[in-house]
């Protein structure tokens, strides 16, 4: 990396935010010159893999993101980094703390942008030309947010929720009213034209229940490793 210290000023403002974080909002937080310098800091940082980007569902090619894919780099920054562990037994002493839950939740997330071509295995659509990418509402406060979209050439939409748990994940009354909202919401926002076909990606697999209709295909951990 020619300039190392951009780069990582980079990959520090990567590591706050999911969903990244555009080429003019990379600029503007952390500094780098919008020009060359910054250009030349994301060509390197995509080249090693440290970086991807993507083009969200729907937008032009001016609103690609950056989101940060290097999964070393997202465990120093958010644990190591701040140097407060000392305890040899942190992970076995803390693993129900809400701060080690909400990191599990965040680190299966990436895990499973890691195993896309898995994820289109299991679904049976492998061959099928797809774009995939998160999507945040524009127009609701507080950022109704999808974990993912798969954006098949073959006109359906996989809509894909991904959930950690340590058990077989149960839907609730409150979480299916929930994922009706979302779907309500980019339906209303986006338009799509393709069927919707809602999935849901989880560690064990999902309980069936009176409320587990509303999810066309499951897709377990062990697919994400085939």
């Amino acid at each position: 990396f020619a300039n190392s210290s951009e780069c990582m000023k980079i990959v520090r403002l990567l590591a706050t935010k999911g969903i990244g974080f555009t080429r003019k909002e990379i600029a503007e937080k952390t500094k780098v010159p919008y020009g060359g310098g910054l250009s030349a800091s994301l060509d390197a940082l995509e080249a090693s893999q440290m970086v991807v980007r993507y083009q969200p569902f729907k937008q032009s090619s001016r609103q690609l993101r950056y989101r940060l894919s290097d999964l070393f780099c997202m465990f120093f920054i958010h644990f190591m980094e701040k140097g407060n562990i000392t305890d040899e037994n942190y992970w076995s002493n803390n693993q129900l703390r809400p701060q080690n839950n909400a990191w599990s939740g965040f680190a299966f997330e990436r895990v499973c942008y890691v195993h896309t071509s898995q994820i289109k295995s299991a679904l049976g659509i492998s061959g099928v030309l797809t774009e995939i990418s998160p999507w945040i509402s524009k127009r609701q406060k507080g950022g109704v947010q999808i974990d993912m979209l798969i954006n098949r050439a073959d006109n359906v939409l996989n809509v894909c929720e991904m959930k950690f748990s340590n058990k077989e994940f149960v839907i609730t009354a409150s979480y299916e009213g929930e994922l009706r909202n979302k779907f309500d919401i980019l339906e209303a926002e986006e338009s799509p034209s393709q069927s919707m076909h809602p999935v849901i990606i989880t560690t064990y697999g999902l309980k069936q229940n009176e409320y587990s209709g509303i999810i066309q295909n499951v897709i377990t951990m062990d697919d994400l490793f085939r």
